[in-house]
């Protein structure tokens, strides 16, 4: 999906450059350009993702006297790294993987978000830090190309590809989920730091049924309800299984409060017994979700084989990627044919 802008930012006494490609989601006016530049150019910010809560964090940093010139959690974060620095992202709710040029301190600082639902990887040699959302933006700059043959072999026998921060391709790593990389410009050296971790919250095992059903269903209605806020219709994926149609019946009635429709993709199997448009169906009826079933033919996974390697860049554990491409391949089609979709839960 998109891209809706693009931009780019050189300094040439740093030595440092910064490009971007946007899909607009909040506030889609030529304030969301990027690279973002802070009023006093010592900042430079490139964001990938979103930040659910940035209404809450922006209210927080204008109570103690930050002003704000756009309607974007991009500025948000931005304003936020000039608060709280490299903590600024404990506080974020959100997936993002971002850079931030920082001139005052003379550091590049790189975040991914907890589960590390947006893509950032880099190629760090003796002169230059490389870092994209894609293994093929950092590719030219090696000298040669080649595989990973211990990440190659323990994905042939045990089907795990991301135990650490090695990729497919030698010397190309990804910044780990829940990690902050900062890399500093006089030295040329990166600085790891875990800002989160999984912990396990003492008393919640002695809850009773009821309260464990009650707690678990407010937090999931926050979380879709967060995950609504756009400036583009919404719409959603439903295979049909427990997950995504939990998905869609909260999100569908969220929206139905102010009169808005749900809309999804269903990817239809031609095997009978893996075929779930049966539920989707079933959920569609029921949550009065706008539904829209694809059915690709086997010419159509042939055809675009080559097409879905391309994209996903490494080895993948399952055909269902096949899928997955031909629901985001559709959402596209809708958005820019018909502006019905524009945006995924």
């Amino acid at each position: 999906r998109g891209p809706d802008d693009g931009g780019s930012y050189i300094d040439d006494e740093l030595n440092v450059g910064f490009g971007h490609r946007r899909l607009s989601i909040i506030d889609l006016s030529k304030d969301g350009h990027q690279p973002f530049v802070s009023t006093d150019e010592n900042l430079v910010l490139i964001f990938n993702g979103e930040i659910y809560n940035y209404i809450e964090i922006k209210e927080k940093l204008s109570a103690i006297g930050f002003t704000f010139e756009t309607q974007t959690d991009t500025e948000v974060v931005l304003k936020a790294y000039e608060h709280w620095g490299e903590d600024c992202v404990t506080h974020f709710n959100g997936m993002w993987s971002i850079a931030i040029l920082d001139k005052v301190n003379n550091k590049v600082f790189l975040s991914r978000d907890r589960f590390g639902v947006k893509p950032l990887y880099f190629l760090d040699t003796d002169d230059f830090l490389y870092f994209g959302s894609e293994i093929k933006q950092i590719l030219p700059f090696q000298n040669e190309n080649r595989a990973d043959l211990e990440v190659l072999s323990n994905f042939l026998v045990s089907g795990v590809s991301d135990y650490d921060d090695s990729t497919f391709f030698k010397g190309i790593k990804l910044v780990k989920p829940s990690f902050n990389y900062v890399f500093c410009l006089n030295e040329k050296k990166i600085k790891k730091t875990r800002y989160f971790q999984l912990e396990i919250i003492q008393g919640v095992s002695s809850e009773s049924f009821e309260d464990s059903v009650s707690n678990f269903r407010e937090k999931f209605n926050q979380s879709i309800k967060l995950r609504l806020r756009s400036d583009v219709k919404v719409g959603s994926c439903l295979s049909g299984g427990m997950d995504s149609s939990s998905v869609c019946a909260v999100a569908s009635d969220i929206l139905g409060e102010s009169g808005e429709k749900l809309m999804a993709i269903h990817a239809k199997s031609s095997e009978r017994s893996t075929d779930e448009s049966y539920y989707a169906k079933l959920v569609k009826d029921a949550c009065n979700i706008d539904l829209d079933v694809i059915k690709p033919l086997t010419s159509d996974f042939i055809s675009q084989t080559e097409e879905v390697v391309y994209t996903q860049e490494e080895p993948f554990g399952s055909p269902s990627i096949f899928m997955q491409y031909f629901v985001m391949k559709r959402a596209k089609e809708l958005g820019e044919g018909s502006n019905k979709l524009s945006k995924k839960i």
